[in-house]
């Protein structure tokens, strides 16, 4: 084996100290005390082994433009075998000789694929981006304000902490992983509601933005969940009822037409009084949850309460205490209050509302009228939802109608004793 003779020197050396390089000889070559050797190859003169004090061992291509210029690029670590290097050597020489410059191209590719990075960058669908498009272009346009302010709230509190990331980077693991804490921490009712809320965010921007990826949200499942069925108990009308007395005078009334009424809160708080007309409350179509015009008369308890009110002056029956040409929003500090004071903790502002579809349903309504004052388009949702009899107005019938089945029944046996007996 001939004598190596490295180049220590911080400059590169163009000639001398040439050996047939091959894999083993790159891996024995000896380090430099200082600084680098190089090695120049004999097979390619524009091919060199670099090696560092430290170790390091890299190839590296070497060679000058027809106008002089010198061009020095590194072809990479010895984990590239010498023959590649010498091919890739090979190629870029003969576009040297041919008046080209590989490494100006190089850099122009390198530009060509940072400027691809950005603009996919800027254009990347990130979960807050989604979010703002949804919001402006679905939300604001087809959804009713409680129904957007249920929205933003769901997003503020559990999605809006991943806003930044890109909606591929949302895996089925990431969102069954948010979906369980949520539920554990929060509510099961919760997590399938922001479930809900990303699955159609995600579904929104395949649609409507140009997403192309998978829809995470699809593959989690919901937890299984009752619908709510909790009415005023007779036992429980007479403490409402004192706590109500006790209420705030705006409480009280809103709350009374909630529970005689049936009405939804949003449009209780947003009733005007160019709505009312001889005791009847026209709710137009583009304040109703289901789009359609509510035509509602009004009982006379309700009927006497708005005749005491309508001394406020404004356009609202129940105006902002701070600015009357504004609907009155704040009412869950008074709500918590009343609910403290009946000893009804789990009380919704919802229950009152299906508590007087459910007492309709007890003296005979039908499921279509029932459906007509809580304006619901579908009856389907009016029996599923509200008609909840009570076990108790359930049992009587019931009661009657296995007794009339039994007594059917003896009146069988009976007849065909009696053919038995008396054989013609």
């Amino acid at each position: 084996m001939p004598k190596l003779t490295p180049v220590c020197s911080p400059g590169v050396h163009l000639a001398g100290h040439r050996h047939h390089l091959t894999d083993s000889l790159a891996a024995l070559l000896p380090c430099p005390k200082t600084g680098r050797a190089t090695y120049y190859d004999t097979a390619m003169p524009a091919l060199s082994l670099i090696v560092t004090a430290t170790g390091a061992r890299s190839w590296r291509f070497t060679k000058r433009t027809k106008d002089g210029t010198l061009v020095r690029m590194s072809l990479g670590g010895t984990s590239l075998p010498v023959e590649d290097a010498r091919a890739l050597a090979r190629s870029w020489a003969l576009q040297i000789a041919r008046g080209g410059d590989p490494l100006a191209d190089m850099r122009e590719a390198k530009q060509r694929a940072k400027e691809r990075r950005q603009k996919k960058a800027a254009h990347r669908l990130t979960v807050g981006g989604a979010w703002d498009h949804y919001e402006a272009q679905h939300l604001e346009v087809r959804c009713r304000g409680e129904t957007i302010r249920t929205a933003r709230c769901f997003y503020r509190n559990h999605l809006a902490s991943i806003c930044d990331k890109g909606l591929e980077q949302i895996g089925v693991t990431d969102a069954k992983a948010m979906a369980n804490r949520i539920g554990g921490e929060v509510g099961h009712a919760t997590s399938n509601a922001v479930r809900s809320l990303a699955r159609a965010i995600w579904n929104h921007a395949a649609k409507h933005m140009e997403y192309a990826g998978r829809n995470p949200w699809v593959s989690v499942d919901p937890f299984a969940s009752e619908p709510r069925s909790r009415v005023l108990t007779d036992a429980e009308f007479p403490r409402f009822q004192q706590a109500l007395a006790m209420a705030p005078s705006h409480v009280r009334d809103l709350v009374t037409i909630l529970l005689h009424v049936g009405c939804r809160r949003g449009n209780a708080q947003r009733m005007r009084w160019d709505q009312l007309q001889d005791g009847v409350w026209y709710i137009p179509g583009h304040a109703a949850k289901a789009g359609r015009p509510i035509v509602l008369p009004l009982p006379s308890v309700v009927r006497e309460m708005l005749a005491h009110r309508k001394s406020t002056g404004s356009p609202w029956v129940f105006p902002s205490p701070s600015n009357p040409d504004r609907p009155m929003t704040d009412l869950w500090s008074a709500w918590g209050t009343l609910r403290r004071r009946a000893q009804l903790p789990d009380l919704t502002f919802h229950d009152l509302r299906r508590t007087l579809a459910t007492v309709m349903a007890e003296q005979g309504v039908s499921i279509f009228t029932v459906g007509s004052v809580l304006g619901h388009a579908d009856p389907s949702t009016t029996a599923r939802t509200y008609a909840r009899i009570r076990v108790d107005a359930l049992r009587g019938p019931l009661e009657a109608a296995s007794a009339a089945m039994t007594i059917k029944g003896n009146a069988h046996h009976m007849e065909t004793d009696d053919e038995i007996a008396c054989p013609s």
